[in-house]
């Protein structure tokens, strides 16, 4: 009997729990008095899919880890060239990186970070001139 009052416990933790992860939750970014509206992948669901899957993007979006770590990325399933920008604990751009679409081709950081900001290819202009540059994330 208690057998079966766990099924429907865990139907729900099962069903429910992915409808979560899909819930979209947007930050704002500053970077030199510019801001841009990012989609935030904060869960390992959110950010395992990306933007895989997605017929274009309007927004960038952002990807936070709990720690420092060199996450690698790629695009398969993305239909759309990517820039990287990668942010350390400490808010600085510490690099960037780029990757045409729909390749299994993997970009890493060269250090630990603990954000990752992806842009349309061309959104950001002279995306290579805000290395070093301190960045600022605002929950919407």
């Amino acid at each position: 009997m208690y057998n079966l009052l766990l099924i429907p416990n865990l139907f729900a933790l099962f069903l429910l729990s992915p409808i979560q992860n899909l819930k979209t939750n947007f930050v704002s970014l500053n970077i030199n008095n510019s801001i841009y509206k990012l989609e935030l992948a904060d869960t390992p669901f959110k950010r395992s899919r990306g933007l895989m899957f997605k017929p274009e993007i309007k927004n960038g979006m952002l990807f936070t880890f709990s720690s420092p770590s060199r996450p690698g990325f790629y695009n398969k399933n993305v239909k759309f060239p990517l820039d990287f920008l990668w942010v350390g604990e400490d808010m600085v751009i510490k690099d960037h990186s780029q990757l045409n679409s729909n390749t299994f081709k993997s970009v890493f950081p060269k250090e630990s970070i603990k954000y990752v900001i992806e842009f349309k290819q061309g959104d950001i202009q002279n995306i290579e001139n805000l290395i070093g540059e301190k960045v600022e994330f605002v929950l919407n």
